[in-house]
């Protein structure tokens, strides 16, 4: 069993990590923002535009996803839930596929 002191410090570990997560995750919102108002963004047909804003909404999706408590506890750093990770995993691949 871990000690008080211990568990501090694993704790302190766990709240940095934390901090370093949401900062990527400002960080990438930020990206899509300026990218969203970025007048080349649109540059293209309306399927194009579409696309673009079906892809932007579904990352946003992603990125406000809760984290289940039984995913923290075997991986505390994740960054998405079990269901946007697979998703992420299948359009990886189909990207890899595609190129």
């Amino acid at each position: 069993m871990l000690t008080a002191e211990q568990l501090n410090y694993i704790r302190g570990l766990l709240n940095k990590e934390l901090e370093e997560v949401e900062e990527r995750n400002r960080e990438r919102v930020s990206e899509m923002e300026s990218r969203l108002n970025d007048s080349e963004t649109f540059h293209g047909d309306e399927a194009d535009q579409a696309n673009f804003m079906e892809e932007r909404n579904r990352q946003l999706r992603m990125m406000d996803c809760d984290i289940d408590f039984e995913r923290l506890k075997v991986r505390p750093v994740a960054s998405l839930c079990i269901e946007c990770k697979k998703e992420a995993d299948e359009r990886e691949e189909r990207e890899r596929f595609s190129r």
